[in-house]
């Protein structure tokens, strides 16, 4: 029966390209398959919410994210960046997480509309407790894809993005970045819904939150991985010569997500920065 379905469901997508516009059956297809996966996860919430009810105990940390990207416009609506993130944790203090580099590709189709494909590499120093001094590092590679859609409404701008991404991480204390990449793994979802308004031509306000679900893996996570409620400034300075246009932004972020252990949660108090060069 249930192969059936699948087999209907994948007919249903085929029949998708056989008429009308490529364009408007791929904004299609995208929709069907988010509107799915929407529905789904939501069912997953829905059967896992008895475990949120029991007594849990919450670990404050607080962090600065420090961000620095570059991004280069290419015909078509095309455009490729590259972003290296520091984080830095300052109580409990331990050191940083580097994430170096975010390798992307963006891909515009209209003004609602837009893809985008990367990588992530993170070195990350464990444990990351003040009481224990580190003593590992492992490595995470992140390759993700990213749909992203946005609309005007209550006078800005509504976004909505699904990103999937696949986790590789190298066992702690590898030799290096590529030995047994890819040998533990988690497949994870994340659901982004972030408002945007223009204070000025040049300040803007956001305001979001983002969801993040496993779906698949080798490391006994559970489905939910973590909640991220975000909001920031951003200032635009255009250079009048020209379409560059730099940006700054600053915000805070607050960041829960399970520890590993049972019923302890981290609660990350996070203040955001960045810097980015777009020509």
């Amino acid at each position: 029966m249930r192969a059936s379905c699948l087999w209907d469901e994948l007919k249903s997508y085929i029949l998708l390209f056989r008429e009308g516009d490529w364009r408007t059956n791929v904004i299609n297809l995208i929709l069907r398959v988010v509107k799915t996966r929407v529905f789904l996860f939501g069912l997953i919430l829905l059967c896992g919410k008895t475990g949120f009810a029991q007594d849990k105990t919450v670990l404050h940390q607080s962090l600065i994210w420090y961000g620095l990207s570059v991004e280069k416009k290419l015909p078509k609506a095309t455009s490729i960046g590259l972003k290296v993130e520091r984080r830095d944790f300052i109580s409990p203090a331990r050191q940083h997480q580097l994430v170096i580099p975010d390798l992307y590709f963006t891909k515009k189709f209209n003004d609602h509309w837009e893809m985008d494909a990367g990588l992530w590499v993170f070195t990350i120093y464990q444990p990351g407790v003040a009481e224990t001094p580190v003593n590992s590092k492992q490595y995470e590679w992140r390759p993700y894809f990213t749909v992203n859609y946005r609309h005007q409404a209550w006078k800005g701008l509504l976004q909505f993005a699904l990103k999937s991404e696949y986790r590789g991480f190298n066992m702690p204390d590898a030799e290096d970045r590529f030995h047994d990449m890819l040998d533990t793994y988690a497949i994870r979802e994340r659901f982004l819904l972030r408002y945007s308004y223009k204070l000025t031509p040049a300040l803007s306000a956001r305001a979001g939150e983002e969801l993040h679900l496993n779906v698949a893996g080798n490391r006994g996570q559970g489905v939910f991985d973590q909640n991220r409620l975000m909001a920031d400034m951003v200032y635009t300075f255009s250079f009048k010569e020209s379409n560059d246009q730099l940006k700054l932004n600053a915000g805070y972020m607050h960041w829960y997500q399970p520890s590993g252990a049972n019923h302890v949660f981290f609660s990350h108090h996070i203040i955001t920065t960045g810097i980015g060069l777009v020509f």
